[in-house]
């Protein structure tokens, strides 16, 4: 018999254009702090960073090719996005900034701190991304073989190793169709196959003492 599926949260994701405030007025207000946080007040206001990630997830560029010519980059930093072209928008970044404040404001003398902290936002949530992607997969993975592993759990490598193709099993909606190429690109990034990348990620567990 098959193991019976768990269900498990989805991830967040953008409002289609109708569901977008109609004016100016309806969208939620916020307020820009010193680096990288907005404060709001209000009821039922999304948190901004959440839009920022699903925006982020939704206008990922896969690869793009950096140079004329040159070779095709994996899209993975803020940087990337800034650079990186999206159909209907001047950039990967641009798409990502657009959505957002189609769904916030800020009062006008606000509005050049509000573009800096977004910005800094936007660089932080990006890289974030990848790592939180990758539990994402395991968990969803797992859920599929009706086994549930906590965040922390996989967090900690309680979560058995999975391979490039069990990865693949569970490729999200956002990277699906023309975007399975570059996915994959992040999944050998996760079992190890990028040296450069594995390096970097050793260093940073040293760093954190893992």
């Amino acid at each position: 018999m098959a193991p019976k599926k768990l269900r498990i949260r989805g991830e967040a994701q953008v409002p289609d254009e109708s569901k977008e405030p109609a004016t100016e007025d309806e969208k939620w207000l916020l307020v820009p702090g010193r680096i990288e946080n907005f404060t709001y007040t209000g009821k039922n206001v999304r948190v901004p960073g959440s839009l920022i990630g699903a925006a982020i997830r939704k206008y990922w560029p896969g690869m793009y090719t950096p140079i004329l010519g040159g070779e095709s980059k994996l899209a993975y930093t803020w940087e990337d996005y800034e650079i990186a072209p999206y159909p209907g928008f001047a950039s990967a970044a641009d798409a990502v900034i657009k959505k957002f404040w189609r769904n916030y404001r800020v009062a006008t003398e606000h509005k050049d701190r509000a573009d800096v902290v977004l910005r800094n936002m936007c660089r932080k949530l990006t890289r974030q991304q990848w790592y939180n992607q990758r539990i994402t997969c395991i968990g969803h993975f797992y859920a599929e073989q009706g086994v549930r592993y906590t965040k922390p759990e996989i967090v900690q490598g309680l979560a058995p190793a999975m391979t490039i193709d069990e990865f693949m099993s569970v490729v999200p909606h956002w990277a699906d169709n023309n975007k399975r190429a570059a996915f994959m690109e992040l999944v050998k990034n996760w079992v190890g196959e990028n040296p450069d990348f594995k390096a970097v990620s050793d260093r940073n567990k040293a760093n954190r003492g893992c």
